[in-house]
């Protein structure tokens, strides 16, 4: 070995030493420090890349790095600017990380509080490493008397909650780790740090911390990644959820997690006799490896998770209702105001929200604080919710009297088969049913939607509803398909089930016999009865081709488009049928070719569709009127055809989301404004739904049931509700009047009337 190199390495090491014996109170163990250090370094330091979701921060971090004896030189007063001390901190994760495994707190593990009246928990949410944010945040408190200045929470019944997420994005992660750290260090039973995605050995890694270890950490350890399995050992002892009870009502819960409830990991089902331990305990840790079958009965009627940002913008505020989440009203806090957030969110607050638990879950207020860089406000309080209902304070029916709650199930392709479809279905019923509990419920009760994937397959179909049916929810809202509706059928001709506006036109589900399903939309056959009248009137069209497929997907439209033209006197036609399932259309290419239709109706999958488009080439198609009924108007089929210049008239069983002056409609496009969320056909029909639903819900005046619903939709004839009059037809089992004709984004569709005595 040099022995130069082995005396600079003992000098460095004794350094290190003298630097830590001196220096044996943590730097960052104190808010006055702590200020200091955020003072003396700028939020925003400059970024290497333009990647704001990654960005990366190695000169910030080089230009920041010192080594020991300038450290020291700080200590003595020789140099001003106050450094970050590495050696503290990676004593500091010792000593917590031993702690923590010493107690048991290791792998996926929840923690249930048992609450007394006015127990507060404090939340923050995506902290990503924004350290300057968080010291406001902290002397916000501190004006408050609610921590001291060692970073020690006085308040009795006081918990600070970090719902994961605490990391990368920004250029300050171990700083804001280490504040972390104290915290826990200081208030073991009274903070909790969730785990996020973030704080798992697959992704962190990926990110901005790695970069930091290896930059200001490598003279600490040998590993690849310095300090990689101390992180590790760390995140390894962070709880995956919190779980709130109250003394009147153990079994009620509020439920903090990173993730939903759709999560495998954290099942409540199996965690034992968990919830119902809380009179030896008042904090008590589970793990979930450890399965049993729960004891008793518990409803979880609220979680605080975090929000998928990059798809939604509800908590831009800092605190946002989403959509509920198996029936628990479901929130997110937005903490930070980072650059990422700032630029993709339009973020601009230091934000955390205080649960104030009540005497049970239904009489608990969230309440967001935020302060406000733009206009550089102070902390203050900006709103305050019941955390259930989500009623603003302040409001006429913030304390009104909870009845009993109304449950109501709904099965969808969310992840496969039409996922468009059903999320976007999902997003309206969700914005529609959140606005009828904010402003007060169905005389008293809440409503709570449990929402079921089923991939648009049958036997998952039919698996939702018998779980919903063994949960006694006999109402299903809005179940999206004609296959996953068919699966069940059974259930509603024995009227075990209420089944409301089901998204689906198959005109086999508009029998007299079906008394336990209530259509909302028109049929396909009506869709196609307008399309070609719409055709043949206003563009003298005459010669039709129908591309459809051979089953009765396709069947029952191109029967009705045939009846259609013989009501118009027209007697010559081109079918052109394929199987399910097939890629190659060749021989439905020749055809349209050789006959040269002027119009061509497509009664096919989208995906069908676009390979006959393929393959028949552009040119051939660019002077037809190409025609279709609304299931194929999926997103991916109008991306397809905007992407090749093609214009395509599509059905609709809805008005123009964006230029509709009916009352409704203008109150969907207010209601998805304030959610962030833009216009689209299938949440438009849904957020109609719900709200009929809900008027007449209203209108019932008494407890709902399924039988009262159906009952009283029987009796609608000229029902007026915001620009709608609707009647049932008990022979179609439906309440639609009209079917409408999409001609353009920002133009009215063409409405008609529905002829429901020419086509069944």
């Amino acid at each position: 070995m040099n022995i130069n190199k082995k005396k600079s390495s003992t000098l460095n090491s004794l350094i290190i030493l003298l630097v830590f014996a001196a220096n044996s109170l943590h730097a960052f163990s104190t808010l006055t420090k702590l200020k200091e250090y955020v003072l003396a370094y700028s939020e925003y330091p400059p970024s290497d890349n333009n990647n704001w979701l990654d960005p990366d921060y190695t000169t910030f971090h080089q230009s920041i790095t010192t080594n020991p004896l300038l450290r020291w030189t700080h200590k003595i007063g020789l140099r001003k600017k106050i450094t970050w001390n590495e050696v503290n901190f990676h004593t500091l994760l010792k000593e917590v990380v031993d702690h923590r495994e010493t107690q048991k707190l290791t792998g996926d593990t929840v923690v249930h509080i048992h609450c007394k009246p006015n127990t507060k928990i404090y939340v923050w949410s995506d902290l990503h490493g924004a350290l300057h944010s968080l010291i406001r945040c902290l002397t916000s408190l501190q004006k408050q008397n609610i921590i001291d200045d060692t970073l020690k929470i006085t308040q009795a019944d006081t918990y600070f909650v970090f719902n994961g997420d605490s990391i990368n994005r920004s250029a300050y992660n171990l700083e804001t780790l280490n504040v972390l750290l104290n915290l826990l260090e200081k208030n073991p039973d009274n903070v909790f740090y969730i785990r996020g995605k973030h704080e798992t050995k697959s992704y962190w890694q990926n990110f901005g911390l790695k970069r930091e270890l290896k930059i200001r950490m490598a003279h600490l350890s040998e590993e690849a990644i310095p300090l990689a399995s101390w992180i590790n050992r760390l995140f390894n002892t962070l709880p995956l959820a919190i779980y709130l009870s109250v003394d009147k009502k153990p079994s009620e819960l509020i439920r903090i997690s990173h993730v939903g409830r759709k999560n495998n990991i954290i099942d409540e089902e199996k965690m034992g006799n968990l919830f119902s331990t809380h009179i030896d305990s008042t904090i008590t840790y589970h793990q979930l490896n450890n399965k049993k079958d729960r004891t008793s009965p518990i409803d979880i009627k609220v979680i605080i998770k975090t929000e998928d940002w990059m798809k939604e913008q509800r908590a831009s505020n800092g605190l946002g209702l989403l959509d509920q989440d198996k029936g628990a009203t479901a929130w997110a806090v937005l903490s930070s105001p980072t650059i990422a957030h700032r630029k993709y969110y339009n973020f601009f607050y230091d934000a955390f929200a205080v649960i104030t638990v009540g005497s049970s879950v239904d009489t608990t207020p969230i309440t967001l604080y935020r302060n406000n860089l733009k206009t550089e406000e102070n902390f203050a309080l900006y709103q305050t919710y019941n955390i259930v209902t989500a009623i603003a304070k302040g409001t006429p029916t913030y304390k009104q009297k909870r009845k009993k709650d109304f449950f109501i199930g709904s099965s969808m392709a969310l992840e496969l088969g039409v996922p468009i479809m059903g999320q976007r279905t999902k997003r309206g019923m969700s914005v529609a049913i959140n606005q009828t509990n904010q402003t007060g419920g169905i005389n008293g009760h809440q409503l709570r939607t449990i929402i079921h994937n089923d991939d648009y397959v049958p036997y998952l179909t039919r698996q939702n509803i018998n779980g919903f049916i063994k949960k006694d929810i006999n109402t299903i809202l809005l179940p999206v398909g004609s296959p996953t509706l068919n699966s069940y059928l059974d259930y509603i001709r024995k009227q075990q089930i209420a089944v409301l506006f089901p998204i689906t036109g198959g005109p086999q589900f508009r029998a007299p016999d079906l008394k336990g399903l209530i259509h909302w939309r028109a049929t396909y056959n009506d869709e196609v009865q307008a399309l070609i009248n719409y055709l043949v009137t206003e563009y003298n069209t005459y010669k039709f081709a129908f591309f459809y497929q051979d089953d009765a997907y396709g069947q029952e439209p191109v029967k009705a488009a045939h009846e259609t033209l013989k009501s118009l006197g027209i007697t010559e036609w081109v079918d052109i049928p394929y199987t399910r399932a097939a890629i190659d259309f060749t021989k439905q290419a020749q055809i349209i070719e050789e006959k040269q239709p002027d119009a061509i109706g497509f009664f096919s999958t989208g995906q069908a569709t676009q390979e006959l488009i393929r393959q028949i080439g552009i040119p051939t198609l660019t002077n037809k009127q190409l025609f279709g009924i609304s299931f194929l108007g999926e997103q991916p089929f109008r991306r397809f055809i905007k992407q090749h210049g093609l214009e395509v008239l599509f059905g609709a069983v809805v008005p123009n989301p964006y230029t509709s002056e009916l009352e409704i409609v203008k109150n969907y496009r207010t209601a998805m404004d304030a959610n962030n969320h833009p216009y689209d056909i299938f949440s438009l029909e849904a957020y109609i739904t719900t709200n009929i639903l809900a008027d007449i819900l209203k209108k019932i005046g008494k407890t709902p049931t399924k039988d009262n619903i159906i009952k009283y939709i029987e009796t609608l004839k000229n029902y007026t509700f915001k620009g709608l009059t609707l009647t049932f037809d008990p022979q179609r089992r439906d309440l639609a009047q009209y079917v409408w004709i999409e001609t353009g984004k920002n133009v009215q569709w063409i409405q008609q009337e529905i002829n429901k005595k020419t086509i069944r």
